[in-house]
């Protein structure tokens, strides 16, 4: 039997911590002490700690908040709901696409549209007003980050885009290229590098240790690590960062990151297959310092409707889990792929989302290697250009995995 109170302190506790680490909250007092301030639903807390088996029916609901007994808005535990994503625990198999992933239209912010945004720093500021306090003001940030999924694949892929142009020569030279040149149109990361020092920051690429299909049939890898050890050695690639992409295998992170040891600590999924909550204890088992999976393939946006990394509730103490998770906000084929729209609209509905805050958040850009040539994708390279150069107008900070861990992990979480 849970003890509802207590978690209600403890909830109320990881929030003040969450305040403290990213915007500057100044409190002294004991949580004892503001409790009274709050109102709470029993229910909720007594939930929470089922994590996977969590029961939604239980729950009311006013608008989007989490309400008590009485009606009244509990504050925490909607903070606390969304912010963890709370709305993916325990659902139906109907919620959760083929990969086993949860699907956009289930989603918290698909039933609460004008809550998806940054709802959970709205949240924060009235909790901050109640106890007298207010919050510090963040810049705006970029961490931009590329997975690298195929090396080799450019000899069929590019080869059925050029005959489906209706380019059957141009195939014919591409696969000749493709097949007898050491050096593969994909195999690109030193490019991606350079544009990317051009604008200043440091390069991040998620690397696939595991090849050939995995589980639920998901192709991982069509490289070894053998292939792109010349990376790690680069003089050119000295200021890179390479994390895990994590395969669709059963192996552990901490297997997958022991059997290449010039990979730090950072990790996202790959195909963003995972599920919650899941996730962060696997990644704590790891030792995992940041994560960037939580995205949806098919939306942009931020999943949990906050804009600054943050780390995860364990539901088991409600403690802080030791991960930093960083939001996946942008990605290539999003836009390519799901919503199938063209350059010039994705660049409308990109620049638009660039310019909805002028502070207190974190854009994550996800371009893929692949988009860097002109063949299947052709242009892609000139729109990450494009993309890069509104976040510089609009006054992003561009940080790389190792700044955004220095500056939002709560370091106490590492003693």
């Amino acid at each position: 039997m849970f003890d509802v109170t207590n978690n209600q302190r403890l909830g109320l506790k990881y929030l003040i911590d969450l305040m403290k680490t990213n915007h500057g909250f100044q409190f002294a007092s004991n949580i004892e002490s503001i409790v009274s301030h709050f109102s709470f639903s029993s229910k909720f807390y007594a939930e929470i700690p089922n994590g996977k088996s969590f029961n939604h029916a239980v729950l009311e609901w006013n608008d989007g908040w989490i309400i008590n007994e009485e009606g009244e808005r509990d504050l925490i535990a909607t903070a606390i709901y969304v912010l963890n994503c709370v709305d993916e625990w325990g659902r139906p198999a109907e919620c959760f696409d083929e990969l086993g992933r949860f699907r956009y239209e289930f989603s918290y912010q698909a039933q609460n549209p004008e809550k998806s945004g940054n709802f959970v720093f709205i949240i924060l500021k009235e909790i901050a007003s109640l106890l007298n306090h207010s919050l510090k003001e963040q810049l705006n940030y970029a961490f931009i980050s590329h997975d690298i999924d195929t090396i080799n694949g450019s000899l069929i892929q590019d080869s059925y885009a050029l005959l489906k142009k209706n380019k059957p020569i141009s195939a014919l030279k591409h696969i000749f290229k493709e097949s007898f040149n050491k050096q593969k149109s994909w195999d690109n990361l030193e490019e991606i590098n350079q544009v990317n020092a051009s604008f200043g920051f440091e390069s991040c690429f998620f690397l696939l240790t595991q090849k050939g299909r995995g589980t639920d049939n998901v192709m991982n890898a069509d490289y070894g690590i053998q292939q792109i050890q010349k990376y790690f050695e680069s003089p050119a690639m000295r200021n890179a960062h390479f994390g895990l992409h994590k395969a669709s295998t059963v192996k552990s992170i901490r297997n997958e990151l022991e059997e290449v040891h010039n990979l730090a600590p950072f990790n996202r999924h790959h195909f963003l297959k995972f599920q919650l909550p899941a996730l962060w204890h696997e990644l704590d088992e790891g030792d995992v310092y940041l994560d960037s999976s939580l995205g949806y393939p098919e939306q942009f946006g931020y999943r949990n409707s906050y804009q600054l990394p943050f780390h995860p509730i364990n539901h088991e103490d409600f403690k802080m889990h030791k991960v930093l998770e960083v939001p996946l906000t942008l990605m290539d084929g999003t836009f390519h792929k799901y919503l199938k729209l063209d350059d010039q609209k994705t660049l409308a509905i990109i620049r638009s989302f660039i310019q909805q805050s002028k502070a207190n958040r974190l854009i994550s850009l996800l371009w893929h290697n692949t988009f860097f040539t002109n063949i299947k994708y052709n242009q892609k390279k000139e729109l990450y250009i494009k993309i890069l150069q509104l976040l510089q107008q609009e006054g992003y900070i561009f940080l790389g995995p190792s700044e955004i861990v220095e500056k939002f992990q709560n370091q106490d979480l590492w003693k």
